[in-house]
């Protein structure tokens, strides 16, 4: 599995609901991206579509989300493609 995550910090400023849904919209963005990329996984060629799952975390001090390729082939299609990583640009 292969993961980026926006984690804002500044004393409880960076936790208010608007904030909060600012970074759950850019997660949800960098998510579809790489669901764009239309990655396949589960045998050769692959038949199975990269699942990639959006999942906040948020708490009184962070606005926090975790965008994750949930799939032990998410490690090898980050190395390869730089699906997330690119993503984020």
């Amino acid at each position: 599995m292969a993961s980026v995550h926006v984690d804002l910090d500044f004393d409880g400023l960076f936790s208010s609901s608007d904030i909060r849904d600012a970074v759950e919209d850019k997660a949800n963005e960098i998510a579809e991206r790489v669901r764009d990329l239309g990655i396949m996984v589960e045998g050769d060629p692959g038949t199975v579509p990269l699942p990639v799952n959006v999942y906040p975390e948020h708490t009184l001090k962070y606005a926090r989300v975790y965008v994750v390729t949930s799939h032990p082939a998410g490690i090898a299609v980050e190395a390869k493609y730089r699906a997330l990583g690119g993503a984020l640009g």
